[in-house]
């Protein structure tokens, strides 16, 4: 059996006070798959920061330390999408204007329109999070 591929995205919930997320609003831009080169168009929504290639990095300019016990796994076929829980440990917002245009927190009870996948992830982890939380 030949395995496959897959580019891998993985985002992080960032909590303040267990009843805000800290969200940013991507750049609507045309992006591309690296495994199988199929391009799709990424408006310009709120979702969770991605994760960079250096641990502890995401786009937001904090530095976070990851749960790596509490994370939910999407498998979309052509990619798999990961998302931590993240806290911040140091660092400070910078936001890469190349990238996003804007990153606020957010109360959990009132978000904006959000990434619908990005939305379905982050309820998840919120559930499993509230499950360990009552054990």
């Amino acid at each position: 059996m030949q395995s496959v591929e897959k580019d891998v995205n993985v985002n992080v919930v960032i909590l303040k006070n267990s009843s805000q997320v800290l969200l940013v609003k991507n750049i609507a831009r045309w992006k591309e798959f690296s495994s199988t080169g199929k391009k799709f168009f990424k408006p310009s929504k709120w979702g969770m920061p991605n994760g960079k290639k250096e641990p502890g990095e995401n786009e937001t300019g904090f530095l976070v330390e990851i749960e790596p016990s509490i994370r939910i796994e999407y498998d979309a076929g052509d990619h798999l999408n990961v998302t931590f829980l993240g806290r911040i440990v140091g660092g400070e917002m910078k936001i890469p204007l190349e990238e996003i245009i804007d990153c606020k927190w957010f109360f959990i009870h009132s978000l904006p329109l959000m990434y619908s996948s990005h939305w379905r992830r982050l309820r998840q982890l919120l559930e499993e999070l509230q499950k360990g939380q009552r054990k």
